[in-house]
């Protein structure tokens, strides 16, 4: 009987592949995890994991924002004290 659950889990994921499980409905008892989206059962570890990564990614894309709006202040601040010296001559 279990193995009809695993192959039904693995036909289930590959039918919602673009499914990104971002509404759950969590089951404390059971320890299963259903997407509210595509009524698919979804591994607790393998969501726990991904919502990991797509945090490290965000956090990583933030870090870049801000180096490049400081690269883009410090092009700005330069520009602007060039054309502040070149008034005062």
């Amino acid at each position: 009987m279990s193995e009809c659950r695993i192959i039904s889990l693995a036909i289930a994921r590959k039918k919602h592949e673009c499914c990104h499980h971002e509404l759950i409905d969590i089951d404390l008892q059971g320890r299963t995890i259903t997407c509210r989206i595509c009524n698919s059962i979804v591994d607790p570890f393998e969501w726990i994991v991904e919502r990991a990564r797509d945090e490290a990614f965000a956090k990583w894309q933030v870090d870049e924002h801000k180096k490049y709006l400081a690269e883009a202040r410090r092009k700005a601040e330069s520009a602007r004290l060039r054309r502040a010296v070149g008034r005062v001559r």
